[in-house]
């Protein structure tokens, strides 16, 4: 059970159980959930998706979360400097920084913090790709548990959506259970 929070006018609180978190998440949005390996899903909000034509959802903005578990046993390492690793970048993906990491605490939850944008060379090939992320690697020590938060809006909408993105973000809570 969550305890109660003051919700945003226009959100409810989605709960992502088999995650452990729940996140304010705009009232009109949809939210579903895919498997990502045998251990976790990853969970997606938009306000509208569609299908491409390779059979993937896509959205114009939204937020989608991956989940890490066991993370000490694993690495060896502190969910926190895994956390920090993803705030960094997304492995492989090509992303320019425009913002410096972020740290912050919300209760038990570590948050690391960063905005992006795609490169020109490769947004003058492909529009579609001019978009603007908040990235956020968020550790749950207690649970041995890292999270991956990425938020994208089209970049010309950046300025009007990034506060919907903060509010997400800055809003998840641990399900207690």
């Amino acid at each position: 059970m969550t305890k109660h929070i003051e919700l945003p006018e226009g959100y409810r609180l989605e709960s992502c159980d088999d995650i452990g978190l729940a996140v304010p998440v705009p009232a009109s949005w949809n939210a579903w959930s895919y498997p990502a390996s045998p251990r976790t899903h990853i969970h997606c909000f938009a306000e509208q998706c569609f299908v491409r034509p390779d059979g993937k959802l896509q959205y114009e903005t939204g937020l989608s979360i991956g989940t890490f578990r066991r993370v000490r046993a694993l690495t060896g390492y502190a969910p926190a400097r895994l956390a920090v690793s993803l705030a960094t970048g997304i492995h492989g993906a090509r992303l320019l920084p425009t913002s410096e990491v972020e740290e912050h605490i919300n209760g038990s939850l570590t948050f690391f913090s960063r905005t992006f944008e795609r490169p020109a060379e490769e947004t003058r090939k492909d529009p579609a790709l001019e978009r603007s992320y908040a990235i956020s690697g968020i550790s749950h020590d207690e649970t041995d548990t890292a999270y991956i938060m990425v938020f994208e809006t089209p970049a010309d909408q950046w300025d009007i959506d990034r506060e919907i993105g903060r509010t997400m973000i800055d809003g998840v809570r641990i399900i207690e259970r």
